[in-house]
Order: structure tokens, then sequence, then C-alpha cells
């Protein structure tokens, strides 16, 4: 059988899961980030920050030093100094909402953790959350060690931080899928099955939950997968006509049916 890879999440004060319910009435289990898988996220990023922040105050010194035999020496480094300013302020405020904007919900220190931001339904997040949750950061900042963030956390019944509140998203602990897993893309087409291909029938709703359900069906034990996966075809079954074949093995029906509408 295929594997994910099996890295835990980190003890924190509360490890509970939360459970959501999809539009197809499905429920979906996220475990909860926790204090602990958090704080080394943001240490990360942190000195990713500061790495990048060094950077760019060399450079000024470099572009003063150049810029030091020329007669509006002043002017120029007034103008280093102003855009060594602006550039910092935009990778200490702008690097949170940036990477979780573009990598759906994650930036380089929770991607190491294997944390996600989602939005309280467990949908991915949108660039105007990403911004959201992020503006309230300096708050959650305060003073300077993340004391109001972190009271937040252990507050919130969702782990959630000011910015989580403002914004309506959660971070849980997101497993990243193992290149074996069944949701991994196949570049040959898969086996039709007997008849009509159904996979062109899927909404992208419908796609997106068999999706989920793939990347995480190895979080759960066999009886309880199959019948997860017995209850999701059998929502499948009111749009379209699936064989009494197909239903003897709903987990491999869902992982065909993925591997179409991917490859499609």
């Amino acid at each position: 059988m295929d594997t994910m890879n099996t890295r835990e999440p980190l003890p924190s004060s509360r490890s509970e899961n939360i459970s959501i319910e999809t539009p197809e009435q499905v429920a979906l289990t996220f475990p909860l980030a926790g204090v602990g898988s958090r704080f080394l996220a943001l240490a990360m990023d942190t000195a990713i920050q500061v790495g990048a922040i060094v950077a760019l105050t060399l450079a000024g010194f470099v572009v003063m030093r150049l810029s030091n035999s020329h007669p509006s020496f002043s002017t120029s480094l007034q103008w280093t100094i102003a855009l060594s300013g602006i550039a910092s302020f935009l990778v200490h405020f702008g690097y949170f909402a940036t990477f979780e904007a573009l990598w759906q919900g994650q930036t380089p220190g929770k991607r190491n953790q294997d944390l996600r931001v989602i939005k309280d339904n467990g949908a991915s997040i949108t660039v105007f959350d990403a911004i959201g949750r992020n503006l309230l950061r300096i708050v959650d900042g305060i003073p300077g060690i993340y004391a109001v963030g972190v009271a937040s956390v252990f507050l919130s019944p969702r782990n959630k931080r000011l910015g989580d509140y403002l914004a309506g998203t959660i971070v849980v602990y997101d497993k990243p899928m193992d290149r074996k897993s069944s949701l991994a893309f196949r570049g040959v087409e898969s086996p039709a099955p007997v008849g009509q291909s159904t996979s062109r029938k899927l909404t992208p709703e419908q796609f997106q939950l068999l999706e989920t359900y793939t990347a995480r069906k190895y979080d759960f034990e066999w009886d309880m997968r199959n019948r997860f996966a017995a209850e999701i075809v059998d929502r499948l079954a009111a749009s379209f006509e699936i064989t009494a074949e197909e239903r003897r093995d709903p987990d491999a029906l869902i992982e065909r049916l993925v591997n179409e509408y991917r490859n499609r």
C-alpha cells in the first residue's frame, strides 16, 4: 500500500482536531496546529526575513560607497536610506501575506513544519484573506515576542490568533503527499471505465472534494476510509451513473476519477 510522509505534529498545549462539513455533507477532519509547531515555523520565517533585510542593508552600503565621490552624495545617501527603509518594511510586513497568497496558505516556515492556513470552512484562502490575517500581525506580535498572539491561541477553541479572527482562517497540520500517493499526477491516461468516462461530468466542487479525500485518506484507518469513500461515491451517484462493479471498490473509483480529471 502506498504511504505518505509520517512526521507527526509537534506537541502543543492542545492537539485536538477540527471537523469541517463540506457542502456535500461529508465531514473532513483537520488536526489543528499548536503553539509549538507554529512557533518553529515563525522562527524559520523570521530568520529568512532577517537575512533579506541584512542583504538589503549591505546593498545600501555598497550604493553609498559607490556614490561617495559623487557631488550630490548627500542626496544619494538620503535616497538610499529611504529606499532601504521601504524595502525593509515591505520584507517585514509583506513576507507572510505574499507567501501565503502564492503558496496556498503556506510560508517557507509553515511548509517546513507541514502547516497550512485555510478558511474556517476548509476552503483555500484568497489573496485578501492572506493580507487581512497579516494586518494584525503587528498587534499579535506585541510586545515583540508574540505574547498577544500566543495568548489568543491558548484562549481560542480553534487556536486562532487575532489575525485569524479577522480573516476567518485557521492553521492546520497538513501532511505533504508522497510522490507515490494516489493524488500524484499520472502522466498517462487512466484505464477508462466500462461505458462513458464519468470524470467528464465532475464539477470543480466535486473534484475538490475527491482531491481532498485522496490527499488525506491515509490519515484514516481502513474501515473509516472505506466508509468515507462509499459515502462520497453515494453522493456522486446522484449526479451520474455509477456501476455496481465500481461501487465494490469506492476508493479505487475515486482515485481513478481524480487522475482522469487531472489528466484532462
